[in-house]
């Protein structure tokens, strides 16, 4: 049985809508959003660590998850981004990433883009 709102029982964190998120995250967050750049961080908060990726303003970018890893206090997040064009089915777009990780990353979090579409 998977945890309600977990990708499954082996993975340690879930995706979350800002408006999901405990209030300190959504603020947090919410300040982030406003940008019209692509946008990386994270917030440890306890025993989470909560981890955003935003992209640009443009209304056609999207990113999306590859893999989650943790090591020696260290959580690494790669991810791919994608430039639909304007034609593309909207519900392929997804505009930023709210990760909830039950791991406190005291050493940090890198990002690494993994892969990146242009049409």
């Amino acid at each position: 049985m998977t945890p309600t709102g977990y990708a499954s029982a082996d993975e340690r964190y879930r995706m979350l809508q800002i408006e999901e998120a405990p209030v300190q995250v959504r603020e947090w967050a919410t300040q982030w959003m406003a940008s019209s750049d692509w946008e990386k961080h994270y917030l440890l908060l306890g025993e989470k660590t909560y981890v955003l990726i935003k992209t640009s303003e443009s209304n056609t970018d999207s990113v999306e998850l590859q893999d989650l890893g943790f090591w020696a206090g260290e959580l690494s997040v790669s991810f791919q981004t994608f430039d639909y064009s304007k034609t593309a089915d909207l519900s392929l777009i997804s505009d930023y990433l709210l990760l909830e990780v039950d791991y406190a990353a005291e050493h940090g979090v890198s990002f690494r883009e993994s892969y990146s579409y242009r049409e």
